[in-house]
């Protein structure tokens, strides 16, 4: 949720106005941690405010309703059971979306599948790694979605 400040920062600048004192042309857009952003990033961030996904609960599972792009109306459920839907939803976890949207994405991805294990984080590889069976402390990266994928194999 925006701070009143960046609240009346957005207002100013769409009604024509700069905010006091600063020039968006000649300072970066820098996030809440002071970190250099994209205007692209910067309008994900500003359309998940403006509810460019619904956030549904169905059979006890989280998911999400998407309101803008090519499949929009389309529960991410759904995309995760097509190839062109998985391929989408790839390219979401690639760009820059809420996390709140790509933790759901992570939930309805095929997990035995190398390119959706690659995009999940350390923490949650290494826990479906002891789920399995095995001990990834130490391990990269990709020696633990190897491991996953042999052991899936079997």
């Amino acid at each position: 949720m925006p701070t009143l400040e960046e609240l009346r920062r957005m207002i100013q600048v769409r009604s024509g106005g700069e905010p006091e004192g600063k020039s968006p042309h000649h300072e970066p857009e820098v996030d809440s941690k002071g970190r250099r952003v994209s205007k692209m990033a910067e309008r994900a961030r500003i359309n998940a405010r403006r509810g460019k996904y619904d956030v549904v609960k169905t059979a006890g599972h989280w998911d999400a309703i998407l309101k803008i792009g090519q499949h929009r109306g389309s529960k991410v459920s759904n995309l995760a059971q097509s190839p062109q839907g998985v391929d989408y939803l790839r390219w979401m976890l690639r760009n820059d979306f809420p996390e709140e949207l790509n933790v759901i994405i992570k939930q309805w991805l095929p997990a035995d599948d190398r390119e959706t294990l690659m995009t999940l984080s350390m923490n949650e590889l290494a826990g479906m790694a002891r789920k399995m069976g095995l001990e990834p402390s130490g391990w990269t990266k990709l020696q633990i979605v190897n491991r996953i994928m042999r052991r899936q194999e079997r």
